[in-house]
């Protein structure tokens, strides 16, 4: 596997490096860092697990942490940060690093969008789902009560560096969080990845490093040839969102606390099978199931929290809300084949509840 790919866009090309070594990734923000000011933001969990070598990644840095969770990520969380950053001096020349998952880097990456009209940033995943997806692309943004990601710009990071590693202290609820945006990018672009994870299903759920390495690099190759096509959205990188839409409004209705990001993506990927086979004639609905099953994701109806399990019309009131559609005329991508997904189109109200009737059962 290379240990490092280009994101190319017109106006900020950057590097993802990947590296197994604390060493490596001392030098590599030795290298980097704002001669003037830099500042770490994590969480309270990734802190107390690294503290130490925190300590010495990062030892003139100014250290901001947050708890740890979904629920943190708000306009409140960043108005604070940014709040912190001027008492502590913070410049237009300054930077912020982000240390920890999807969570960790939408904030520090917003923040520093809007910090003084924009500062420099650099990301560190420490989850599998931001090691695979989150991390790179440049969507930051925070959460409303009502929406996902609602409030956020589209602002890239100077560069990333990914330690597999971190791995090791990574609960196996968050393992599986990120095996479904994996899935996800193997789904709409690439039949062959997608046949890679199948036969590796034995070495994923024993969590071989060597094997999430190139889960990693695959996903983001496939994630960094959309954003360099269509770094703001305005077409292809739409594809991207597959299974997001029943997702965000799963998160939406449980208040983003009883139901991980990714396993709200699991769910929606099932949905979209479903739908891709009514609709598109999709004929590896049964395929892309068995595949959630056997690495035990959370993907039907019945394995969602069952305490105020979402009603037909609630989801649909929640999907009526998603950014991505227009007019609030409900939008979904649609796979034809594995590899082979449609760009996002307008679905009937009638046809969703019908398959989300179906998606009920199961």
């Amino acid at each position: 596997m290379k240990n490092q790919l280009s994101v190319k866009l017109e106006s900020n090309s950057y590097t993802i490096q990947w590296d197994p070594d604390f060493d490596a990734l001392a030098e590599w923000v030795l290298r980097n860092k704002n001669k003037q000011k830099n500042g770490l933001i994590t969480n309270e969990l990734v802190y107390s697990l690294y503290k130490d070598k925190i300590a010495k990644l990062f030892p003139d840095f100014e250290i901001f942490t947050i708890p740890d969770g979904e629920a943190q990520k708000n306009i409140h969380t960043v108005e604070s940060l940014a709040q912190r950053l001027l008492e502590c001096g913070f410049t237009r020349n300054s930077c912020l690093w982000a240390l920890g998952g999807g969570v960790i880097g939408d904030i520090t990456g917003f923040l520093a969008s809007i910090y003084m009209r924009g500062i420099d940033y650099f990301q560190i995943p420490t989850t599998l789902l931001s090691m695979v997806d989150s991390s790179v692309g440049g969507k930051t943004g925070v959460n409303l009560p009502k929406g996902k990601n609602m409030i956020g710009a589209f602002y890239q990071p100077q560069g990333v560096f990914i330690n597999i590693t971190f791995l090791n202290t990574l609960e196996q609820q968050e393992i599986k969080c990120g095996l479904s945006e994996i899935i996800k990018s193997a789904l709409i672009l690439d039949s062959e990845f997608y046949e890679y994870i199948e036969n590796s299903c034995e070495k994923i759920l024993e969590k071989d490093l060597d094997v999430f390495s190139q889960l990693s690099y695959r996903s983001v190759a496939i994630k960094a040839f959309v954003v360099g096509k269509d770094e703001k959205e305005q077409g292809l990188r739409a594809i991207l969102n597959l299974g997001h839409t029943l997702a965000h409004a799963l998160e939406s209705h449980y208040g983003y606390k009883a139901i991980k990001h990714g396993e709200a993506v699991s769910a929606g990927i099932h949905f979209a099978t479903l739908l891709s086979s009514k609709i598109e004639g999709f004929s590896d609905q049964k395929r892309v199931e068995n595949l959630l099953d056997a690495l035990k994701l959370t993907s039907r109806f019945s394995q969602l929290p069952e305490e105020n399990r979402p009603q037909i019309d609630t989801l649909i009131q929640f999907m009526k809300g998603d950014k991505k559609n227009i007019d609030s005329d409900i939008r979904f991508v649609l796979l034809r084949q594995i590899g082979n997904c449609k760009l996002p189109e307008k679905i009937a109200d009638k046809e969703i509840w019908e398959i989300l009737e179906t998606y009920l059962k199961s």
